[in-house]
């Protein structure tokens, strides 16, 4: 998965899904929890089932993430909402989406919406500190 600087995702709950990844290149914020992290490149991040997360890719160079799952809830999920690349670069800032449309698939897919995405200033304050995955 490519995530552009500034990208996040809402804080959301996998139902039944461990949820990891592997980062290839980039910055990222994360909290799982109460707990915040900071990962970057060679760093593996796995939070489990059950517990709100969110994250922020913070920088300026976008994340590059190897995601890791045991079913395929996540996969149906970019596959339902996600849109064909026209080219092979990050879409465009500001594309419009139907956010109702993608929290209704996302609660039929295990990973129910329960909060807003991380803060900029969070995850700032995150990746500032020591908290390392």
């Amino acid at each position: 998965m490519h995530v552009p600087p500034g990208g996040r995702a809402t804080q959301h709950i996998h139902q039944d899904l461990d949820d990891s990844f592997y980062l290839l290149a980039g910055r990222v914020s994360v909290r799982c929890g109460k707990s915040p992290a900071s990962a970057g490149p060679g760093e593996y991040v796995t939070m489990p089932h059950g517990v709100a997360q969110t994250f922020l890719v913070v920088g300026d160079k976008p994340a590059i993430m190897l995601q890791v799952h045991q079913d395929d809830s996540v996969l149906r999920f970019v596959k339902a909402v996600g849109r064909p690349a026209t080219a092979l670069t990050l879409p465009p800032a500001g594309m419009d989406m139907d956010f109702d449309a993608v929290y209704r698939v996302a609660a039929e897919t295990g990973q129910r919406v329960v909060g807003p995405p991380m803060s900029a200033e969070e995850a700032e304050e995150i990746a500032g500190s020591e908290s390392a995955v």
